[in-house]
């Protein structure tokens, strides 16, 4: 029997109805795909775009295979709208994410751009 990857969830909620003076929300979406904890979660000014930032653990078992041992070390980007992963950035050898921020390129464009850091520096 294969041995499985557990995922990191990344849940979306949104407000659904209001309640006197407090909001019930529900869960829009799940995201999976990381397998390591989360760093950083940064949303987009327009809320369209989400990066997430894992760790790097590295496996005791898989010290020459770093990819194949199912460590993260990734920089994710998400459409939040759709659901979907957008692009998958990998870190690997840099360590983790430990900062990451969208950063406009011009004011037509609020998310056109981002920038992150890893431990490495």
């Amino acid at each position: 029997m294969g041995s499985t990857i557990p995922t990191v969830s990344i849940e979306i909620f949104i407000p659904v109805t209001h309640l006197g003076s407090l909001w019930k929300f529900e869960c829009k979406q799940a995201l999976h795909k990381h397998t390591k904890p989360l760093n950083t979660l940064k949303l987009s000014k327009d809320a369209w775009m989400l990066l997430s930032g894992s760790k790097f653990l590295p496996s005791h078992k898989a010290r020459h295979s770093l990819i194949l041992s199912g460590d993260d070390g990734q920089l994710l980007v998400w459409n939040v709208m759709k659901g979907s992963l957008y692009q998958a950035i990998s870190v690997v050898f840099n360590g983790p994410v430990s900062a990451a921020i969208w950063t406009p390129i011009s004011p037509e464009s609020p998310t056109t751009s981002f920038a992150f850091g890893c431990a490495d520096g």
